[in-house]
């Protein structure tokens, strides 16, 4: 394992925290997402620099127009917040930029040249699933989630960005970083590499880079 930093920590989502919420609270999945807004407060007096959220909210909350609320208005509160949308060929319910949720504030130097260039159905998608309003219009910045295997099922790479409805959208990693930086991240893109804030990340032509998995199992 490579050496890692305690300055990034995982909360999972996992077995164990279900069968934990059943036997201590009693509540059953999908948990109210009012339990999250608890979890965003406790990262917010904690100091986070950024709290990024790989749970996709694409639809209202079966416990009411309430739940939703409570989370949004903690996600408001914190500034830090990154959601999660998802892109697609096929699946996806929105094929443009919705009006009412904040754009992505991505600003890639030199993307439309590389997009010439590059692999543009890896890149380029047409259709996505936008977290409900009540969070994307709150969060700090919303994040592609989508991800693709290598052929035999393994995943090896990712995306630092994909493009929706003419718009650089940035991974859940690209926009923590940005939401944790204290200036707009410097984003330069160029045959071979994406260089932020002039440290240079290996890309290939669709976009991909090599994960560099840190630390034992379950680190970062």
């Amino acid at each position: 394992p490579g050496p890692f930093t305690d300055q990034v920590a995982l909360i999972l989502l996992d077995q164990d925290s279900l069968d934990w919420a059943r036997e201590q609270s009693g509540l059953s999945w999908p948990w109210p997402r009012e339990v999250y807004s608890f979890v965003v407060s406790f990262c917010d007096r904690a100091g986070v620099r950024a709290l990024a959220f790989d749970v996709l909210f694409s639809e209202p909350s079966k416990y009411g127009v309430y739940d939703d609320q409570a989370l949004g208005a903690a996600v408001e509160g914190s500034g830090r917040f990154v959601g999660s949308l998802f892109l697609g060929h096929e699946s996806g319910d929105a094929t443009d930029w919705p009006p009412e949720i904040p754009e992505p504030e991505l600003d890639i130097q030199g993307l439309d040249a590389w997009l010439g260039r590059a692999r543009p159905r890896q890149v380029i998608f047409p259709r996505a699933s936008f977290p409900v309003l009540e969070i994307a219009r709150n969060a700090r910045a919303i994040a592609n989630v989508q991800l693709a295997p290598d052929p035999d099922g393994v995943y090896r790479r990712t995306s630092l960005f994909q493009v929706f409805a003419g718009r650089a959208v940035p991974s859940l990693a690209l926009a923590a970083y940005a939401v944790g930086a204290p200036e707009r991240p410097d984003l330069r893109i160029r045959p071979g590499g994406l260089v932020v804030d002039g440290y240079t990340v290996p890309i290939d032509a669709s976009g991909g880079t090599i994960l560099r998995f840190r630390g034992p199992s379950g680190t970062h």
